[in-house]
């Protein structure tokens, strides 16, 4: 089981703002004696053409499998091909995980 925290600011324009929300949420588990338990993941999609190619590259991927895909799920493929990483029918189990 895993839980999720995010915390958001907006209008900052540089990357101090960053290092002070994990200093914010270290403190926030520290708090609650849970520090310890604590395991931190960034999830940074990179730049806008990096991100771009990482679409690219995931719809190439999930094509050959385009048949096995709900109509909900062929839009995304063509849209948000990255949400298939996550929600996918059963049978494309084994080439996700």
């Amino acid at each position: 089981m895993h839980y999720q925290v995010a915390i958001e600011a907006f209008g900052w324009s540089n990357d101090a703002i960053v290092e002070e929300q994990l200093q914010l949420q270290y403190e926030f588990f520290k708090v609650l004696a849970l520090e310890k338990e604590v395991e931190l993941r960034i999830n940074f999609i990179g730049s806008l053409s990096e991100f771009s190619c990482f679409r690219n590259a995931l719809t190439a991927y999930f094509q050959p499998f385009s048949i096995l895909l709900d109509s909900q799920r062929q839009a995304w493929l063509s849209t948000t091909p990255e949400k298939l990483l996550v929600d996918y029918p059963i049978e494309l189990k084994p080439v996700i995980t």
